[in-house]
């Protein structure tokens, strides 16, 4: 969703999920009409529950492909 390479860095998607998730929230529904707003709620919830898998609990680092 966020437009990633399947062999992109944890930093990559943590990123896209800040900038993602962090912007004005009616202007990313206006953006993305056609998306169910429980799915983008879901996008945001799924690429830091990832990063946080990953990174937190498995010790993968944030730079490593």
């Amino acid at each position: 969703f966020f437009g990633l390479a399947p062999s992109g860095l944890l930093t990559d998607l943590m990123l896209a999920g800040e900038n993602f998730c962090g912007g004005d929230w009616s202007e990313l529904k206006k953006k993305y009409d056609t998306v169910n707003e429980e799915d983008l709620v879901k996008y945001c919830f799924s690429s830091a529950y990832i990063v946080a898998l990953l990174h937190d609990s498995l010790g993968v680092p944030l730079d490593e492909k």
